[in-house]
């Protein structure tokens, strides 16, 4: 496991009004880009849903949240794909890279901003945005 921050965007320069579930499933679900810290060692032991994050733009609290704010705890998350695969002949296998949702939701960012994702004692997720 590792906290990480998951970029949103899209392929288009000015988001068309009307666009349809297909549209956003082709762009990737607007997953533009993943960030990921170091890998928490022993993250079994952990209670996923107590685990807070802070949200910081240039070192200032943005929101505050915890993993119970994802279906309750990551793990729903985690579940409910591998059983939605494996209905469906598929599996989820070691080495797979999965993001089980965002503890806090899409947060509008100024053009300029450093934006941190502060795990507490599981580490620290940043990236820089540039004019």
């Amino acid at each position: 496991m590792h906290p990480a921050i998951e970029i949103i965007g899209a392929r288009y320069n000015d988001f068309p009004k009307g666009l349809g579930v297909q549209d956003i499933i082709a762009d990737h679900c607007n997953n533009y880009s993943f960030v990921y810290g170091k890998a928490v060692p022993e993250w079994e032991k952990l209670n996923l849903a107590d685990c807070e994050v802070v949200a910081l733009f240039d070192n200032r609290e943005i929101d505050r949240k915890t993993g119970a704010n994802v279906l309750g705890t990551p793990l729903n998350s985690l579940t409910w794909l591998v059983n939605h695969l494996n209905k469906r002949g598929h599996h989820v296998k070691a080495g797979d890279w999965i993001t089980t949702g965002a503890a806090i939701g899409p947060l509008p960012k100024s053009p300029s901003v450093k934006v941190t994702a502060d795990f507490g004692d599981l580490g620290k997720v940043y990236v820089e945005y540039e004019k």
